[in-house]
């Protein structure tokens, strides 16, 4: 598995970068964790870059490095990094230009697994769908930004699933996961059902119908969710409510709880002029949200 964490600056990210440090443990995963700076003006780049490709540390005065180093640090305190008989941090190579379109440190993992920090240049959005196209990623972990519609934007866009960590806390989460007959549903539930295992969460089950003589239909789609937690060993609980599902769900989470659900079926175009019940549930909620995709 390959886990991407995207972070901002320094402090403002320890609570992201523990929770992406903690996951990627949980599933022995594969860590790049990277930040997008701003690029620099054309007429300093010759410079600049210059000045990298002779680095053989890292640990200067450059735009977004300081930020790598916090959140090194932060996961040598979480134990995740494997270091030599003298304690430093085990390195296949340290920051290096040019890897896949970004500056790179590639360090090793506590179990072997392989642990990047990664510096891009450029604007938010178009930097971390390159990263995302040439990384593979299964998830791409982003804390929940002041800026609503970046996290908006990265959910239409990025092709991939993903966990914003919004309002995330040192508490013992429970997995609420939002159920309905789609194939989005099942993926949600199958990369929730292991999450919630290796953090050894119990879950809800919500199935959330328009009206009362739906009750049924809502059933049946928690009879077909609960073998998958039944599968993976999660205990449970299960509930069918009548209301409107962003309000629903919003409102069941609370903030204790992690939210699992499904990205919408809607074309790109739509999606864009009109918020999909993820996006709400993001941007109204206020807890942490796995969205499959």
């Amino acid at each position: 598995m390959k886990l991407l964490l995207c972070i901002g600056g320094g402090e403002m990210s320890r609570d992201t970068i523990i929770a992406g440090g903690k996951i990627a443990a949980a599933f022995n995963a594969d860590l790049s964790v990277m930040y997008v700076g701003e690029k620099h003006a054309t007429h300093m780049t010759s410079a600049v870059d210059m000045s990298r490709i002779k680095l053989s540390e890292w640990k200067i005065e450059l735009p977004g490095v300081k930020v790598l180093e916090y959140a090194e640090m932060v996961l040598h305190d979480l134990n995740l990094l494997e270091v030599d008989d003298t304690g430093e941090i085990v390195e296949v190579h340290s920051l290096k230009p040019d890897i896949d379109g970004a500056y790179e440190l590639h360090a090793m993992g506590k179990h072997g697994q392989n642990i990047r920090l990664r510096l891009r240049e450029g604007e938010i959005i178009d930097e971390v769908i390159k990263e995302v196209d040439v990384g593979g990623y299964d998830v791409v972990i982003i804390g929940a930004s002041k800026e609503r519609r970046l996290v908006h934007r990265l959910i239409q866009f990025v092709e991939c699933s993903l966990f914003i960590t919004n309002n995330i806390k040192d508490i013992d989460y429970r997995f609420l996961f939002a159920v309905d007959d789609t194939e989005m549903s099942r993926k949600a539930l199958l990369i929730g059902a292991r999450t919630a295992k290796f953090l050894k969460a119990e879950a809800t089950l919500l199935s959330i119908v328009s009206n009362e003589s739906d009750i049924k239909i809502g059933e049946e789609c928690i009879s077909k969710a609960k073998t998958i937690l039944q599968k993976v060993g999660v205990a449970y609980d299960k509930k069918v409510m009548v209301g409107d599902p962003t309000e629903t769900i919003i409102n069941e989470a609370g903030e204790d709880h992690i939210v699992v659900m499904g990205s919408s079926t809607s074309s790109q175009l739509s999606k864009f002029f009109k918020a999909t019940k993820a996006i709400k549930v993001v941007q109204d909620g206020n807890c942490p949200v796995l969205i499959a995709k």
